[in-house]
């Protein structure tokens, strides 16, 4: 008997994959300007996918795979540390460094695959911009036992343990935001909309799980919309949520409920930038334009940045600046003093 192949591996999952292994590919193709801190030019020769082009290295090395949590069966759950570079102090200066501001990073895959990696190109760059930027990871359904709210449960985990350990980094602990891409955006809409789902048995409970700012990028808001009705790869993204669930969504009312970023904008929900193409196929475009009517109505600041005729995947160069160049701008804005 042949045994099933993980769900991250099955043919259909493909489509999925290389849409985002190319959105955070994008984030390869510019460089920082030295004398313009926060503004993008793009560098002379195209860099190969995963490299930062022209940028600079950041002087602290980064810090890989540290351990910010482990769950009750052993698993360990890693995050990577990029760190500005440090100016040498002045002879004679006794004046306390300050505190940076802070970028988590959630990746995508369709909560069964993807991995913290993608996101090494633009937590470099914006580390050269004077953040801490924290690509993590976080349980996959490749694994059964792994179903919602593992993924939220650890990122929450990783909010909070950046918090307890921001004087040990030079973290502003009120300056945490953060960006995901498609399964990654719904995991970080997630963190700017609620607080930690469960403080009873939560770790460092004394500390907060919301970020102060989200940039969602192609992320689904509604688990519970019939996905193959309204977008052509939509039957891969049911399939995902079968495994996100351990079950049919038509089964598991509660926790699609739960994990949905629209049901939880309330008073409280935080900034967001959502970023989506007009004609993604995986997610449909009406969920960020539903997440952004909810959260104006609400009253919270948002901007939808709408890619006119891009897919799950940001393809036009003039959209992958686009991209770019508004994710740095809403950090700053929101993060930096």
């Amino acid at each position: 008997m042949v045994e099933p192949r993980p769900l991250s591996m099955r043919p259909e999952f493909r489509f999925l994959r290389p849409s985002i292994l190319a959105a955070c590919a994008a984030l390869a193709t510019f460089s920082v300007s030295t004398r313009a801190p926060g503004q993008l030019s793009e560098p002379k020769q195209p860099p190969t996918p995963f490299q930062i082009g022209a940028a600079k290295p950041v002087q602290t090395p980064p810090q890989l795979d540290v351990v910010y949590g482990e769950t009750a069966d052993g698993q360990k759950l890693l995050l990577d540390l990029y760190q500005p570079p440090v100016a040498p102090p002045k002879a004679g200066s006794a004046a306390t460094p300050k505190l940076r501001p802070a970028v988590l990073m959630v990746h995508g895959g369709g909560w069964a695959g993807g991995n913290k990696k993608e996101f090494r190109n633009l937590a470099l760059l914006m580390a050269q911009l004077g953040y801490v930027t924290v690509p993590v990871s976080y349980r996959l359904t490749t694994n059964a036992a792994n179903t919602w709210p593992a993924q939220l449960d650890d990122v929450q985990l990783a909010v909070r343990w950046l918090r307890n350990h921001a004087s040990q980094y030079g973290i502003d602990p009120k300056r945490i935001g953060a960006v995901g891409v498609s399964a990654g955006g719904q995991l970080v809409a997630s963190l700017g909309l609620r607080e930690t789902r469960d403080p009873a048995t939560a770790k460092y409970a004394d500390q907060s799980s919301r970020v102060a700012c989200v940039v969602d990028v192609s992320g689904p808001t509604d688990l519970a919309d019939d996905f193959s009705s309204k977008v052509k790869q939509g039957g891969a993204v049911n399939d995902h949520l079968k495994g996100l669930f351990g079950g049919p969504v038509a089964e598991k009312s509660s926790l699609v409920s739960d994990a949905s970023p629209l049901s939880h904008v309330d008073a409280k929900a935080s900034s967001f930038l959502i970023i989506h193409g007009t004609k993604d196929d995986i997610v449909p475009f009406d969920h960020a334009q539903r997440l952004h009517e909810a959260l104006t109505k609400n009253g919270t600041p948002t901007k939808l940045l709408a890619l006119e005729n891009e897919g799950h995947a940001f393809q036009s160069r003039e959209n992958q600046k686009r991209f770019m160049q508004e994710t740095i701008v809403f950090f700053n804005q929101n993060l930096m003093p």
